[in-house]
């Protein structure tokens, strides 16, 4: 909400940021406090000692900004510049749609045959060229300069993803991660 008031009340908006970061705050504090007390916290700070966990939480945090990111600028470009009601917005986005949905039809069989590190880092870089393609042919004079920006920004952030994603272990670890509860494969048998 802070983000929100930025346009019109540059302190609302500094006040609504620092008490978002003091919610933040509180709740990484009542975990702790759960942790030392003995009891079972919503999340378990361990989770955050753990570079796989951290790199993982990294490139998804990445592929949602550049979910949201490329949707919200391309939705923009097409209803501001191009003028485009909502509906044609969404005939022309249903491509993306569509190639989501087969990318996720076919998850299965590709996470048999290629490692998800492979994939991630695929991933991005298909991500990367198709947004760093579409600020390219923004930039080459069809609109104005603020759409190009954005979506070649968004490839530097998927530049970002993809280095996080080369720095994934190449094989996951078997192991489960500090500070969480044994699952059915790790519980002791006696």
């Amino acid at each position: 909400m802070g983000i929100l008031a930025a346009d019109d009340n540059v302190w609302l908006m500094i006040g609504l940021s620092l008490l978002g970061a003091l919610a933040l705050l509180w709740f990484f504090r009542s975990v702790r406090a759960k942790e030392r007390a003995g009891e079972e916290p919503l999340l378990s700070t361990g989770l955050f000692r753990d570079r796989t966990s951290n790199l993982g939480l990294v490139t998804q945090n990445v592929q949602w900004l550049l979910l949201m990111g490329s949707s919200f600028t391309i939705a923009a470009h097409l209803q501001v510049v191009r003028g485009y009601d909502a509906v044609q917005t969404g005939v022309i986005l249903t491509a993306a749609t569509l190639g989501l949905l087969v990318s996720s039809l076919a998850a299965e069989r590709l996470a048999r045959r290629w490692s998800q590190r492979t994939l991630i880092m695929t991933g991005f870089v298909v991500t990367v060229a198709g947004t760093a393609i579409a600020g390219t042919i923004l930039v080459s004079g069809l609109t104005t300069g603020a759409y190009a920006a954005a979506m070649i920004t968004l490839a530097v952030i998927g530049i970002a993803g993809l280095a996080a994603a080369v720095l994934l272990p190449r094989k996951p670890s078997t192991g489960r991660a500090p500070g969480s509860a044994p699952g059915p494969a790790t519980r002791p048998t006696s």
